[in-house]
């Protein structure tokens, strides 16, 4: 449960912003309106508790599966090669050590190669709703990523975002 209880606008927000992550929504409203407004606000899925977890698990993997889901979690992306696993990367055949929070970024970008990410949404990625952080940490954590896997490997696109550099 969301802690306003309120689901559906939330999830409008997310979408309004461009955001397309996979939402199954998991809830006692049962209505045929219930879960018609829950589809139409964007969720890719609606399942009314109570639920097998068989059930879930079955349509977690549909969901996975329109979104492209990867079976080999090793990517390439030029002379980078990131194991998706074990969380690992190999720049040039040297490993790569990232920070919980520079691992969660470049995942974000990997998530959507070319995809423009506006700089709430990296905040929004990183970072607990309502969490006070500088204004320049997305910068320096972009910074740190440039540094320790390429200057190319991340894009700005001035006064709109990032995203992941051609290979």
């Amino acid at each position: 449960m969301l802690p306003d209880g309120r689901g559906i606008p939330f999830l409008q927000g997310l979408r309004a912003r461009g955001d397309v992550t996979p939402v199954i929504i998991l809830t006692a409203l049962d209505q045929v309106s219930d879960r018609i407004a829950g589809l139409n606000a964007g969720a890719d899925d609606y399942l009314v508790k109570p639920f097998d977890l068989a059930e879930l698990s079955a349509r977690i993997g549909s969901v996975a599966r329109r979104y492209g889901g990867n079976p080999n979690p090793i990517l390439t992306h030029g002379d980078l090669h990131i194991d998706l696993a074990d969380r690992s990367i190999l720049r040039d055949g040297k490993p790569v050590q990232l920070t919980a929070r520079e691992w969660a970024l470049f995942e974000a970008f990997l998530s959507r190669p070319g995809q423009l990410r506006s700089k709430a949404q990296l905040e929004d990625t990183l970072y607990a709703f309502g969490a006070e952080i500088e204004s320049n940490t997305i910068e320096v954590h972009v910074s740190r990523l440039r540094k320790k896997l390429g200057a190319s490997v991340i894009q700005t696109e001035r006064g709109m975002g990032y995203r992941l550099g051609p290979a």
